[in-house]
């Protein structure tokens, strides 16, 4: 910050009597500083203007489902099979449940 204000001087009316900044401007730096760009800063790839992120390959190519086991040839068939399963479940459920309720009449 020292080195900085240096190189662009602050208003005195800025550094008030006890401010913080004040107290640390006003102690002298002990290492000296320098912001000019270092020359190995720019890699030679960049000189060569080859590109430094590549391009996403495909829409939507981020992260994927996990892989499974088995993989139907087509999405419709396996959508098929399971639509209504939950409510296939239930309906077997309340006929066990039924069933159940038959036998212990019987009993």
């Amino acid at each position: 910050m020292r080195a900085w204000v240096r190189d662009h001087p602050v208003s005195e009316k800025r550094l008030t009597v006890g401010s913080t900044a004040k107290a640390i401007l006003e102690k002298q730096s002990e290492h000296e500083i320098s912001f000019e760009t270092h020359p190995d800063a720019n890699p030679d790839s960049r000189e060569k203007g080859l590109l430094r992120w590549q391009a996403n390959p495909l829409p939507n190519w981020g992260p994927k489902a996990k892989a499974k086991r088995s993989h139907p040839q087509d999405l419709s068939e396996k959508r098929a099979v399971n639509q209504g399963k939950v409510k296939k479940k239930q309906d077997e459920v309340e006929q066990l449940q039924k069933q159940g309720q038959d036998d212990d009449e019987k009993m």
